[in-house]
């Protein structure tokens, strides 16, 4: 494929003790067969050799800026590398991620008269199992064969996948700097959960035209180490995160008048958030935590939100008998959660009959 190669394109890679990783990655931006990059590496304050390694390949390629930092988190550091970039497209890279050799070339040949592109993911883990995000080439648009879509359309296949990476996540895309810019698009700092989801939702307000690529474009590393697994559920701040990523759900819906997708999200969310409960919390507890979510206006005065919360509400006095396991100490946490999700598919089956 021949692509007019005269736009520059800003590539961001956040890094923080990824020695393993990051020279793989790197190599792989380096070796695209797109060659007008600019590769910005943040490091954000390694205490390995990814500092090192990633020194001796800025001295080898003039289109690698290092920048170094003081740790403060991925999205601080994404934020330094939106800054620094100049170029007219810019693509994030996680450092133990990485690309395939002609992915940034077939994400520019779409990117003429679109405000974003989208490509498809390959999953792997250091075993080399891989999957493949396929999501376009799964019947779940309309028109398969359309290259780019409308961001009505877009957003209808976001409702119902709305924490897929495909649509979540900053890598996989080619975003217009522009629009960044110009409008102050910046991820979270300091928080660990959806900062990225909502940092795309908030670019997608000004985004018109998604260009989609069917093929192949980023290489996701699934964490085997379980290093997240590790830290203390703490179920009020993941409640309040969901709140902030409903809220802005509901701006970019509202803002293209179709609620019923905001519902889908709501929904999604309040059942993310119920399954996150059971088996960990009280009763009671669970009670206050959902209301809590409910109590709060996500859909910007939206009538509709608590009568859409409060059919919710239905499945958890549906599933009374949770008491009865509480009171077994026999019962395990995972048999418990198992025996609400067998009700909580009984009850959404019922529903549509």
């Amino acid at each position: 494929m021949l692509v007019n190669q005269d736009t520059k394109i800003s590539v961001i890679v956040p890094i923080y003790n990824v020695e393993k990783y990051v020279e793989e990655c790197i190599h792989s931006i380096l070796g695209q067969t797109y060659k007008n990059l600019e590769i910005i590496l943040i490091d954000d304050g390694s205490t390995d050799s990814s500092g090192i390694l990633c020194e001796q390949l800025e001295k080898k390629d003039a289109r690698v800026i290092l920048i170094r930092t003081t740790n403060k988190g991925v999205s601080a550091a994404r934020n330094i590398g939106i800054k620094k970039a100049s170029g007219k497209f810019i693509l994030f890279v996680d450092s133990d991620d990485y690309l395939l050799k002609n992915s940034i070339e077939n994400m520019a040949a779409s990117s003429r008269e679109v405000d974003l592109v989208v490509g498809a993911i390959i999953y792997r883990n250091d075993y080399k199992v891989f999957k493949r995000n396929q999501f376009f080439l799964n019947n779940q648009l309309k028109d398969e064969t359309t290259e780019v879509m409308l961001i009505e359309e877009y957003l209808h296949c976001m409702s119902k996948n709305m924490t897929d990476p495909y649509f979540g996540a900053p890598y996989c895309k080619l975003f217009k700097a522009s629009i960044i810019k110009d409008n102050g698009i910046y991820f979270e700092e300091g928080v660990a959960f959806a900062e990225d989801f909502c940092f795309n939702l908030k670019y997608l307000q000004y985004a018109e035209r998604i260009g989609k690529v069917d093929l192949p474009v980023y290489v996701y590393r699934k964490n085997l180490c379980g290093s997240l697994s590790r830290v203390k559920y703490d179920y009020h701040y993941m409640t309040n995160r969901w709140k902030h990523l409903c809220h802005e759900y509901g701006k970019l819906y509202m803002k293209h008048s179709i609620e019923d997708c905001y519902e889908h999200v709501v929904k999604r969310a309040y059942r993310y958030v119920l399954n996150s409960l059971v088996g960990r919390e009280r009763i009671e507890r669970q009670e206050k935590i959902l209301r809590e979510f409910a109590s709060v206006n996500l859909c910007l005065n939206c009538k509709e939100n608590h009568k859409i919360l409060n059919k919710e509400f239905s499945l958890l006095r549906s599933v009374k008998l949770w008491l009865l396991f509480y009171n077994l100490k026999c019962i395990s946490e995972n048999t418990l959660r198992i025996f609400y999700r067998i009700i909580q598919k009984s009850v959404y089956t019922l529903r549509k009959g």
